[in-house]
């Protein structure tokens, strides 16, 4: 065998590896739960540091519901809770969990610092998300 064909086999191999690497390093930001608690993040931000989002409250508030609905069906699937309110305690901690970590960071660097920025663009974002309608 040629050393072309060896290398391309090679750095075909070691990319194919990476990618799945990449993969299972950030599947986490696809879980529902990892959603919903952006949403309540970004919705902290807006809501402590006075940013006038009004003309965009009522898309927002329509896809946080929704990602909640889908954190709450999410964990039913897995079994991660017994009663329907033992789930939905569960997925309001999150919410919870996500605006004390935001309310903290506020606290200590406050509403002009970039991080900030970040989560009213982030409001800006998930205010614009499209998610189907349900039947």
């Amino acid at each position: 065998m040629k050393p072309g064909a060896i290398a391309f086999i090679l750095i075909l191999i070691l990319y194919s590896a990476f990618e799945v690497y990449a993969v299972h390093r950030t599947a986490y930001r696809m879980e529902p739960a990892f959603i919903f608690a952006q949403h309540a993040g970004a919705l902290t931000a807006v809501e402590i540091c006075g940013i006038d989002k009004s003309d965009q409250m009522a898309r927002f508030d329509r896809n946080l519901a929704y990602a909640k609905q889908r954190a709450r069906d999410a964990r039913l699937e897995d079994g991660a809770g017994g009663a329907g309110d033992d789930v939905g305690a569960a997925v309001m901690a999150l919410a919870t969990a996500a605006a004390d970590e935001v309310d903290a960071l506020i606290a200590e660097k406050g509403c002009d610092d970039i991080e900030v920025w970040k989560l009213a663009r982030r409001f800006d974002l998930l205010a614009k998300v499209n998610p189907p309608i349900p039947d």
